[in-house]
């Protein structure tokens, strides 16, 4: 792409000076499109001065300066494209986990605990995923013990309930005992369940109703329990006023064993007060050890309340029971004394009628006179 030949020197005609250049000129075409260079010739002793004009196109100069720059440009590109394609699956790799996190933890919020975070790798955002599943993990679990327990304190408060209600309508105390220790032991899978009643003078709490034939041996033996001992969890609930729980009575120095009920291993004693006043124990036993709850105490006070508030019921009608009938006596025994014509008659039915109200097989009495000192 190159042409050379003989030229003059541009300008030397011109400028003589410039024959005399011994310099090597380069210059483009006036168009721009090649670029003329001139290197001086000295042909022997002539004296004569030449140039050799080399014209080449510019095209051929820049090409391979093209190329390269265009190599150089398409690299560049490259590069940055897989730079940018990089940063974008970094980005992936570190947002998307954060992603789904976020995405898990808003479908827990609302509601669904059995969703879990995906874990795609060993790092901080696994290790963050693992610890989240975690946490839903034991909130799950610790919700479905919560349901349990409370499905488990709806049924003994129904239980409470439930005798309540069978209790309700019995007005003989002995009877309101019996069917309260009976139900008690048969609802709530007890071992054993009895009642001590706390006596006139408050000094000894008196058996007046067990469960079961053992409990009916006790009270017909008339067992009761000082106030006072130490060896006694019965006693100690009436003493504190307060639920007494032992999960293991075989590691309690003040259990108090007996021989009736040898299958006891876990013993809860709560008072029964009314009006502020304690009127006995319900002691509750089981055959197997058992963890205390404040749950489990609160629904034994519940049915401890719940039965000294019927026993004082039935105790205050049995009193105006026993006090209608006195007066109805004394009414009865006050007429048929009215219609006597004699005092020996009046005390014949009086003796009679006292007698039969007394259930006394003989009645006697007697009158004395005072004599007139005068």
């Amino acid at each position: 792409g190159a042409s050379a030949g003989k030229f003059d020197i541009p300008g030397s005609r011109a400028n003589p000076a410039a024959n005399c250049s011994r310099r090597n000129l380069h210059q483009p075409s006036p168009d721009g499109q090649y670029l003329r260079v001139f290197s001086p010739v000295e042909p022997g002793e002539t004296g004569s001065h030449s140039s050799l004009g080399l014209i080449i196109p510019l095209s051929a100069i820049t090409a391979s300066a093209t190329t390269s720059a265009v190599r150089e440009v398409l690299i560049s590109v490259g590069m940055l494209l897989l730079a940018l394609l990089g940063l974008w699956y970094l980005t992936g790799l570190i947002t998307r986990p954060i992603i789904n996190l976020t995405v898990v933890a808003n479908t827990i919020s609302a509601g669904n605990l059995n969703a879990a975070a995906d874990v795609e790798a060993p790092n901080e955002i696994g290790a963050l995923a693992k610890a989240f599943n975690a946490m839903t993990s034991q909130l799950r679990n610790m919700l479905d013990t919560l349901e349990q327990r409370i499905a488990i304190r709806t049924r003994e408060l129904a239980t409470v309930a439930e005798v309540g209600t069978a209790t309700a309508t019995i007005l003989d105390s002995k009877m309101l005992l019996q069917e309260v220790v009976d139900l008690t032991k048969e609802r709530f899978g007890l071992y054993h369940a009895h009642i001590y009643l706390l006596d006139d003078e408050g000094k000894s709490l008196v058996l007046a109703a067990g469960a079961g034939e053992p409990g009916r041996i006790m009270v017909a033996e008339g067992r009761s329990i000082p106030l006072d001992r130490e060896q006694s969890l019965v006693a100690r609930a009436a003493r504190t006023r307060k639920g007494v729980v032992v999960e293991d009575v075989t590691q309690a120095p003040d259990f108090l064993p007996n021989r009736l009920l040898p299958d006891t291993r876990s013993e809860m004693a709560v008072p029964m007060i009314v009006g502020g006043n304690v009127i006995g124990v319900l002691d509750l036993q089981s055959d197997e050890v058992r963890s205390s709850a404040d749950a489990d105490v609160s629904v034994a006070i519940t049915l401890a309340s719940l039965v000294a508030t019927s026993i004082q019921n039935v105790r205050t009608f049995e009193r105006s029971q026993k006090q209608a009938e006195l007066e109805s006596l004394v009414n009865a025994i006050g007429q048929k004394i009215q219609r006597a014509t004699s005092i020996e008659e009046t005390l014949k039915i009086g003796i009679r009628e006292v007698g039969l109200a007394l259930g006394a097989p003989e009645v006697s009495a007697s009158i004395s006179r005072r004599e007139d000192s005068n």
